[in-house]
């Protein structure tokens, strides 16, 4: 087979992109042109400006002086209407990658379901696929907060823009980004949990309510199973966490998860409605109709009284799978494949859209009675979510803040003495967040297993335990390269232990969005991994801005499931030479791990790291979500590579520049690794935030991450024999240089607006009283800028 060519990202999505931009300009919004105008006059002059080391306020200023603006309320108004603007320009490039997501990547190459069924039917293998078809599962629990969600009618405008570029419909493209250009992007006031999760659920209703029943549909028909029966239910599955991933566990109250459960509910009923409707359409024969009018009538009785039981989601299928016997064998098979498609709906989703994870905290602190009763009462409003929509729509309980096994033995008691019974209908998931949680974990996990009590409850749910692994957390603990190294080894030990325990050992990984929080090319890592210890699993987190890049339209909803799914097909059928590495490639590996860890380490306790962190950067120091992304915002993402460009360089100097030639090339988890790090650094500039340097109390902090950085981009470039970072993905490196140059001047205003705002506080008394009080209207603009930034930070390609 010959090697595709690598996609001409510029034809594909840049020139279109000028294109539509410009009939952008022509529509009849008020001040739209002007602003359109202006804005790549900005975007070139922070290009010239920054490259000729001025500071981000002479950028504006110089701007404003050209434009003839002087007056502070006419500098504000301008600047809120390019920030407006820009933000439709990153709409416009989602929009576009996501119509020519086919053009742009290759569904039938590396990864894909169509290459591993022909590696299988040449090495004879089917048996093999048929029974790891059964074994293996695939699920994505969505975990995002607010902020990174487009509203609902901005998501409905984007997918309709992306279904008109992919036609080419150039009279529908121009009403709806006339639409876009009305309908307001940021929301008045924060949303409420409740209504964080109606925007995740648009996701679970357009994307993954097709993308994952389609492919399970397609894994059924490539193992030659028309009926499906071969294909589990847990083959996909989705989840979510209802109030984001605050790391209080508190954000999602009892109340509140009830709430969420029951608009799940209704939601699905409804699309189920709307599905057995079109069935009946087709399936219009007299052994079957009358089968499907009463599933219907039954349906209709539960959108009346939604918060009763749903009913058995096995009898549904059962009864489907009966009138789809009939079809088959009386009506010659007609529409058999929309009955098949809906049993696959069915089985993924039942009658809970997607299941819920609870989160307990087990730090009682000081009151530990009032802890014990805030925990009883999120089981109670578990418990009513799963009378009202199955036991799988809320079965899990995530154990954070876990130091020892004492900790989940905790909440698990707590669990058992609401229900007055000794196995709760609760799977107990411990969180390791941290690198010492994590070196812990043999220990703890061993003391918990050695548990009667709860050994009993694991054996009667099938002696299964589901570990969480914090990757963005350990990240800023331990550094990006000696976390991901350590958190394999602690996969590996934990495993092996479990094993000899009779224990199958489950990982949900909590991966983030950013390179630096284990995103990214995430089926790269699962396939890399695999061979080293068998994955019946591959349960990953999705924050919102991976959510929207990675599964944001059916088409890449599917293929991104897909290749997780074949990552892990892949080691149990084909387990790969390089999968057992050499004892010379792991001492390197080590030797890197540890430096990394050092060097990294240097850095959190240098004088002025923390003022860094909080004054600086605007972080909640210990939050990961809040340090990642404030590092998104000024373009440094330290957590994705500091500390590898240290290492790697001692490394070479030790043992040659080959030896780090020959890792990067043979080592699949080395390179996953190293590929992470080049998009971090791809997406930063440290031209933003020059003028810190010379900042008496964390200057020399900014000098010595720049120094790292520059470090660490030289190293990767020499061990890959690259000229450029992701110089061998040019279609995602063109992607990010794209969103780069749109979103610049979004950074500069912020920062500008950050200065501002950091005066302002820095001033006291009748001085502050003095000045004109611009903060609010600064903070909006903060705000809006990061909003702006958050959303064009995705790269779908």
């Amino acid at each position: 087979m010959s090697e595709r060519k690598a996609p001409d990202y510029h034809a594909i999505v840049s020139h279109p992109f000028e294109v539509y931009n410009g009939i952008f300009l022509t529509l009849p919004l008020d001040g739209i042109r002007a602003t359109g105008l202006r804005v790549p006059v900005l975007q070139e002059a922070c290009e010239t400006g920054l490259a000729a080391d001025q500071r981000p306020q002479e950028i504006l200023d110089a701007f404003f002086k050209a434009q003839g603006v002087h007056t502070v309320q006419e500098k504000f108004e301008m600047l809120f209407r390019i920030v407006q603007y820009i933000e439709r320009q990153v709409v416009l490039v989602d929009a576009l990658e996501d119509a020519r997501y086919a053009q742009l990547h290759d569904f039938q190459g590396e990864g894909s379901l169509t290459q591993l069924m022909q590696r299988v039917r040449k090495a004879e293998k089917g048996p093999c696929l048929r029974q790891a078809i059964r074994d293996l599962g695939v699920r994505v629990v969505l975990t995002s907060q607010a902020t990174p969600f487009y509203p609902g009618t901005a998501l409905g405008i984007v997918t309709d823009l992306a279904e008109a570029m992919e036609q080419n419909d150039l009279v529908l493209i121009r009403k709806l980004l006339h639409q876009l250009g009305l309908t307001p992007f940021f929301p008045a006031t924060r949303p409420t949990v409740v209504e964080t999760a109606t925007r995740q659920m648009w996701y679970l209703e357009n994307v993954f309510y097709e993308a994952g029943p389609q492919l399970m549909a397609r894994v059924a028909q490539a193992i030659e199973d028309p009926s499906g029966n071969g294909v589990h239910a847990g083959l996909v599955a989705v989840g979510s966490w209802p109030g984001g991933d605050d790391k209080s566990a508190a954000a999602c109250s009892p109340e509140e998860l009830r709430a969420i459960g029951l608009r799940y509910k209704v939601h699905l009923l409804r699309c189920y409605r709307r599905d057995i409707r079109q069935l009946r359409r087709r399936i219009t024969f007299k052994d079957v109709a009358p089968a499907l009018e009463a599933m219907q009538e039954e349906l209709d009785n539960f959108l009346r009284e939604p918060q009763g039981n749903a009913g058995d989601a096995r009898d549904w299928d059962l009864r489907l799978e009966r009138i789809a016997e009939t079809v088959e064998q009386h009506c010659d098979g007609l529409f058999v494949e929309e009955i098949r498609l809906f049993q696959f709906r069915l089985r993924m989703m039942g009658f809970y859209l997607a299941s819920m994870d609870i989160r307990i905290n087990a730090q009682v602190g000081a009151d530990e009675r009032a802890h014990a009763d805030a925990a009883k009462r999120m089981f109670e409003a578990g418990a009513d979510v799963q009378r009202m929509n199955g036991e799988r729509g809320c079965h899990r309980c995530l154990v954070v803040g876990f130091r020892a096994a004492e900790d989940v033995l905790r909440v698990f008691d707590w669990a058992c003495a609401f229900l007055g019974t000794d196995s709760p209908p609760w799977d107990f998931v411990p969180v390791l967040d941290s690198m010492e949680a994590l070196a812990r974990a043999h220990e703890t996990c061993d003391e918990l297993l050695a548990t009667s009590r709860y050994l009993h409850h694991l054996e009667a749910r099938g002696r299964q335990q589901t570990l969480m692994i914090s990757f963005s957390d350990c990240v800023l603990d331990g550094g990006y390269f000696f976390a991901n190294s350590a958190i394999l080894q602690a996969k590996l030990a934990l495993h092996n232990h479990a094993s000899r325990l009779g224990i199958d050992l489950v990982f949900l990984d909590g991966r983030g969005g950013p390179a630096s929080r284990g995103g990214r090319y995430t089926h790269r890592y699962y396939a890399a991994v695999g061979g080293m210890f068998p994955q019946r699993e591959v349960q990953s987190t999705i924050p919102g801005q991976t959510i929207s890049s990675n599964f944001g339209v059916v088409r890449s909803a599917g293929y991104n499931l897909e290749l997780m799914l074949t990552a892990g097909l892949e080691h149990l059928l084909f387990p790969e030479p390089q999968s057992e590495t050499s004892e010379a490639h792991n001492a390197c590996i080590a030797q890197l791990s540890n430096l990394s860890q050092q060097a990294y380490r240097s850095l959190t306790t240098m004088p002025g790291w923390q003022d860094y962190l909080t004054s600086a950067l605007g972080a909640v120091p210990g939050d990961s979500a809040s340090v990642v992304y404030a590092w998104t915002q000024v373009k440094q993402n330290v957590p994705g590579y500091y500390g590898l460009g240290t290492a790697l360089e001692a490394v070479e100097r030790e043992r040659g520049i080959a030896a780090l030639t020959d890792l990067y090339h043979n080592h699949a988890f080395f390179r996953a690794l190293v590929d992470n790090s080049m998009q971090s650094m791809c997406k930063c500039d440290f031209r933003l935030t020059r003028e810190w340097s010379l900042h008496p109390i964390w200057g020399a902090v900014w000098c010595q991450i720049e120094s790292e950085f520059n470090r660490t981009r030289e190293a990767v470039l020499r061990l890959s024999g690259m000229s450029m970072l992701m110089e061998n993905q040019p279609a995602t490196r063109e992607s990010i240089a794209l969103r780069n140059h749109l979103t610049r001047p979004l950074h500069i205003i912020q920062h500008v607006a950050r200065e501002a705002l950091s005066q302002h506080d820095a001033t006291t008394g009748d001085a502050q009283e003095a000045q004109p009080n611009h903060r609010e209207t600064w903070l909006r603009l903060r705000d809006r800028a990061g909003f702006g930034i958050a959303n064009a930070s995705r790269n779908a390609v």
